[in-house]
């Protein structure tokens, strides 16, 4: 088990284009950065009725070990698009924040030779209560519980046999975000570091290579749903985030990475995406639009 991981994480590499647009990005940016007249402050709390969300796309690079269709690696390009909303609930409340974070993704993967290709599709949402637990000038941390649902399907054009499978789970867990503002060019810049984990939930897969069409005829979802803890399901999400204003608003850079990985089913089976993303981030009031 410990190679296999090591063998699927340690192939979330980066391709050079992906360097090549995450630096054009920045270029082009610069100047609207500079010359921003009206710039709100980054890194700031939401206040009461008060919601900051960032809209995002983002590309990158997917691996993918999935022994239920192949027992080979499959790598290529991921794209994603992702809503993250934060929220004050009050201050009476035990936790005061909320983070909600939705994502789809879609990856095109080959293997090493050339001549598997396999599509992978995947939508996850997390919601994470935050308390408050470090507040400074330039510093917040904020940590509390989570739920986590997600859905992964991948489908391999070679296999004929069992050519999709499909992993979801739904778990509780905890998340942290940790929020650091500094000043560069007379601007209010920030850092947001996140992280969340599922805990304990369930977990979807079949066992033994059994086909989806007998799981349905014979009734057999008790051979498909799993109770999932850390040591035999590990997902883990993390994301670094750089809060640039730009007009009224801000710009966001961010660098995201999340991994799936279990044996469950008698199966093998390890999904990481590590993704560039840029993102148009603002905030509104509940009370004034209606959200």
């Amino acid at each position: 088990m410990k190679t296999m991981t090591n063998r699927k994480t340690g192939s979330c590499r980066f391709s050079e284009p992906v360097f090549r647009i995450t630096a054009a990005v920045m270029v082009l940016g610069h100047p609207f950065i500079l010359n921003a007249q009206t710039s709100p402050m980054a890194g700031v709390l939401p206040s009461v009725n008060e919601v900051v969300e960032c809209l995002s796309v983002g590309v990158g690079h997917s691996a993918v070990v999935d022994e239920y269709l192949s027992p080979n690696l499959y790598s290529g390009l991921s794209v994603v698009t992702r809503q993250d909303r934060m929220g004050y609930r009050g201050s009476e409340k035990l936790f005061q924040y909320y983070r909600t974070s939705s994502s789809l993704s879609a990856s095109h993967l080959g293997n090493s030779t050339g001549n598997g290709v396999q599509i992978e599709a995947a939508a996850v949402m997390t919601r994470v209560w935050e308390r408050q637990l470090l507040h400074y000038k330039y510093y917040d941390l904020l940590l509390g519980p989570s739920v986590t649902g997600g859905l992964d399907a991948i489908y391999n054009l070679r296999n004929s046999n069992n050519p999709a499978n499909v992993h979801g789970w739904i778990a509780a867990g905890a998340g942290a975000d940790s929020m650091f503002r500094f000043r560069l060019w007379k601007r209010q810049l920030a850092l947001d570091a996140s992280v969340s984990m599922p805990l304990m939930g369930l977990f979807f897969v079949p066992e033994y290579n059994l086909p989806y069409y007998l799981l349905y005829e014979e009734r057999l979802y008790g051979k498909a749903l799993h109770f999932m803890h850390p040591f035999n399901v590990t997902v883990l999400s993390h994301d670094l985030a750089l809060f640039v204003p730009m007009g009224r608003n801000q710009l966001s850079l961010s660098f995201s990475f999340d991994i799936m990985s279990h044996r469950l089913g008698g199966n093998d089976s390890g999904i990481c995406h590590s993704r560039f993303n840029l993102g148009y981030v603002h905030r509104f009031e509940r009370k004034y639009n209606g959200r």
